[in-house]
């Protein structure tokens, strides 16, 4: 909730928090990742970080952008796919459980 305000100025209550996959994720160092659904929220979506992020737009959930960052592409495959638990980046393709 914290991270979607300051980053997109979006306010959202807990109840309207779904907790849809966990990431353990190796990159420049060790990441615990936590993905929801949002079934609602207030405030139009900006960008509020400019430097951090070139572009903020919306997309057909099965049209994702090439250049997504690869563990968020994968992470919304595995949502789309009923996976809740992934490790990315500890080398070989992605393991789910």
């Amino acid at each position: 909730m914290r991270e979607a305000q300051e980053e997109t100025g979006v306010a959202i209550a807990p109840r309207d928090l779904e907790l849809s996959l966990v990431m353990h994720r190796n990159g420049d160092r060790e990441y615990l990742d936590f993905f929801f659904w949002v079934k609602e929220w207030h405030n139009e979506p900006r960008n509020r970080e400019p430097h951090k992020c070139d572009d903020l737009s919306w997309f057909p959930i099965g049209e994702i952008p090439e250049n997504t960052i690869p563990y968020v592409r994968e992470a919304i495959n595995s949502i789309l796919n009923g996976i809740h638990y992934l490790e990315f980046g500890w080398g070989g393709d992605p393991h789910s459980h």
